[in-house]
């Protein structure tokens, strides 16, 4: 089954490969996306990709690094873009940017100023846990590593709830992609800190299956894709 649909994915790819021969790559290209990260990647992309190539019609998914993963090998996906945790066999990726992890307090709370702090600072503290695949696992590990058990109080799967419960004095957080304003979405100031702890940061990266031979659109998203983290 898995060698047919590679079968079949390489036939296509040569027929639109032949269409685009001499000409700019077009036509709908489907991108999955760790919900995490897509709104600090994606209108960078969508605008990078409509000047530089704007017969490419992108099709993005947001879903969760399972997902993603399961996305791309199954041909869902042509391309993924999410955290390197949790990498299935078959999946080939690219590093695009590198994101540490930091801790998020409401903006009233006594570290709030500290700028930098060790992780065992908030042992006492509760926790508002982002509650992802992957994520959790990840988070685990650098309380464990830290020493403590992390006292949980809440979880969700949005890391903006999360925020927005840090800033209205529920509890801190751990968190990797960072906003470029210190307010929830409904308006509450919070702080974020660095961490002295030597944290693995989470790699953000571009996945293909190994499987598939890359289109003219494919290799223009991840083009436009990598030039954006070069930035970062």
């Amino acid at each position: 089954m898995v060698r047919a649909r590679s079968m079949l994915d390489d036939a296509q790819s040569l027929e639109q490969d032949a269409r685009d021969l001499g000409s700019l790559p077009i036509g709908p290209i489907s991108i999955g996306v760790f919900g995490v990260i897509a709104p600090y990647v994606i209108p960078d992309l969508f605008s990078e990709l409509h000047r530089k190539y704007p017969e490419v019609e992108a099709r993005v998914t947001e879903v969760n690094l399972p997902e993603l993963n399961e996305g791309v090998l199954s041909g869902k996906f042509e391309i993924g873009i999410g955290y390197d945790f949790g990498r299935e066999v078959g999946i080939k990726v690219q590093r695009l940017f590198d994101v540490p992890a930091h801790i998020v307090v409401p903006f009233a709370h006594p570290l709030a100023q500290a700028g930098r702090i060790k992780l065992k600072q908030i042992a006492e503290e509760p926790i508002v846990l982002l509650d992802l695949p992957h994520s959790r696992d990840y988070f685990a590990r650098a309380f464990k590593n830290a020493g403590f058990e992390p006292q949980i109080r809440y979880r969700s799967a949005s890391a903006e709830l999360v925020r927005a419960m840090v800033a209205r004095g529920m509890g801190v957080a751990l968190l990797n992609m960072r906003p470029g304003h210190n307010r929830s979405v409904d308006g509450h100031k919070f702080a974020m800190l660095e961490i002295e702890d030597p944290i693995q940061p989470a790699h953000v990266v571009a996945m293909t299956a190994e499987s598939t031979r890359p289109t003219k659109r494919v290799s223009a998203v991840l083009e436009v894709v990598t030039g954006l983290s070069s930035k970062s």
